[in-house]
Protein backbone atom coordinates (compact mmCIF):
# COMPACT_ATOMS: atom_id res chain seq x y z
CA UNK A 1 0.00 0.00 0.00
CA UNK A 2 1.31 3.59 -0.60
CA UNK A 3 0.90 6.00 1.26
CA UNK A 4 -0.40 9.34 -0.50
CA UNK A 5 0.50 12.89 1.95
CA UNK A 6 -1.79 15.81 2.15
CA UNK A 7 -1.71 17.56 -1.36
CA UNK A 8 -0.31 15.10 -3.47
CA UNK A 9 -2.28 13.40 -6.25
CA UNK A 10 -3.82 10.13 -6.59
CA UNK A 11 -5.19 8.06 -9.64
CA UNK A 12 -2.20 9.28 -11.59
CA UNK A 13 -2.30 6.18 -13.92
CA UNK A 14 -5.51 7.88 -15.75
CA UNK A 15 -3.33 10.19 -16.98
CA UNK A 16 -0.91 8.56 -18.95
CA UNK A 17 -1.35 5.61 -21.47
CA UNK A 18 -3.35 3.63 -22.45
CA UNK A 19 -5.43 5.29 -19.35
CA UNK A 20 -6.30 2.15 -16.97
CA UNK A 21 -6.59 3.38 -13.16
CA UNK A 22 -4.25 1.19 -11.56
CA UNK A 23 -5.41 1.87 -7.87
CA UNK A 24 -7.70 2.94 -5.44
CA UNK A 25 -7.46 5.11 -1.95
CA UNK A 26 -8.87 4.90 1.69
CA UNK A 27 -8.48 7.92 4.00
CA UNK A 28 -8.06 7.33 7.48
CA UNK A 29 -9.86 10.48 8.18
CA UNK A 30 -12.21 12.70 6.65
CA UNK A 31 -10.89 14.10 3.53
CA UNK A 32 -11.39 16.47 0.57
CA UNK A 33 -10.03 15.56 -2.76
CA UNK A 34 -11.14 16.49 -6.71
CA UNK A 35 -12.17 14.30 -9.03
CA UNK A 36 -11.42 14.22 -12.40
CA UNK A 37 -13.23 13.27 -15.73
CA UNK A 38 -10.16 11.81 -17.22
CA UNK A 39 -11.43 12.37 -21.03
CA UNK A 40 -12.67 16.16 -20.15
CA UNK A 41 -9.50 16.78 -18.73
CA UNK A 42 -7.43 15.32 -21.59
CA UNK A 43 -9.65 17.42 -23.97
CA UNK A 44 -8.68 20.05 -21.75
CA UNK A 45 -5.40 19.39 -22.31
CA UNK A 46 -5.87 19.56 -26.44
CA UNK A 47 -6.50 23.25 -25.87
CA UNK A 48 -4.32 24.46 -22.97
CA UNK A 49 -0.73 22.85 -23.11
CA UNK A 50 0.05 24.69 -20.45
CA UNK A 51 -1.82 23.15 -18.17
CA UNK A 52 -1.24 20.06 -19.71
CA UNK A 53 2.46 20.61 -18.70
CA UNK A 54 1.86 21.59 -15.23
CA UNK A 55 0.24 18.99 -14.15
CA UNK A 56 1.88 16.05 -16.02
CA UNK A 57 5.30 17.57 -14.03
CA UNK A 58 3.68 17.57 -10.64
CA UNK A 59 2.29 13.62 -11.92
CA UNK A 60 5.96 12.42 -13.25
CA UNK A 61 7.53 14.27 -9.72
CA UNK A 62 5.08 11.97 -7.91
CA UNK A 63 6.20 9.12 -9.38
CA UNK A 64 9.23 9.33 -8.99
CA UNK A 65 9.54 10.17 -5.49
CA UNK A 66 6.93 7.02 -5.34
CA UNK A 67 9.88 5.09 -7.15
CA UNK A 68 12.42 6.44 -4.95
CA UNK A 69 10.42 4.82 -1.96
CA UNK A 70 9.83 1.45 -3.41
CA UNK A 71 13.30 0.94 -4.48
CA UNK A 72 14.07 2.39 -0.24
CA UNK A 73 11.83 -0.20 0.89
CA UNK A 74 13.04 -3.42 -0.90
CA UNK A 75 16.86 -2.29 -0.37
CA UNK A 76 15.76 -2.31 3.43
CA UNK A 77 13.70 -5.92 2.42
CA UNK A 78 16.72 -7.26 0.98
CA UNK A 79 19.17 -5.97 3.83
Amino acid sequence: MCQVNIGEPFGISTLIEPYVLTSTARSSNTSRVLRFDGNALRELFAEDQELELLLLRQVAKTAVERLHATRTQLAAAWA
